[in-house]
């Protein structure tokens, strides 16, 4: 499925103490779990997770209040979906 995700402390406005990778689904915001290494080297540069929202692939599900992704993998910057 096609998602938003984004640093959900940075961009999507969601109460946590540090960046932390988040998918928007059907309106509702999630922590991950399970994708990684996902923010860029410069998470704060032009395309990082903390500066914009990006789209990604992922499957997997939602469970006690967080997304649980058994794959993720964000769309290029620029590319059409």
């Amino acid at each position: 499925m096609l998602v938003q995700a984004s640093c959900g402390k940075c961009k999507l406005g969601m109460e946590g103490k540090s960046c932390m990778l988040a998918v928007v689904i059907d309106e509702e915001k999630y922590y991950v779990e399970g994708a990684g290494d996902i923010h860029d080297h410069d998470a704060h540069g032009k395309h990082g997770m903390c500066s914009t929202v990006r789209k990604a692939y992922v499957t997997g599900e939602v469970k006690d209040g967080k997304y649980h992704a058994t794959h993720f993998e964000l769309v290029p910057v620029g590319k059409a979906d």
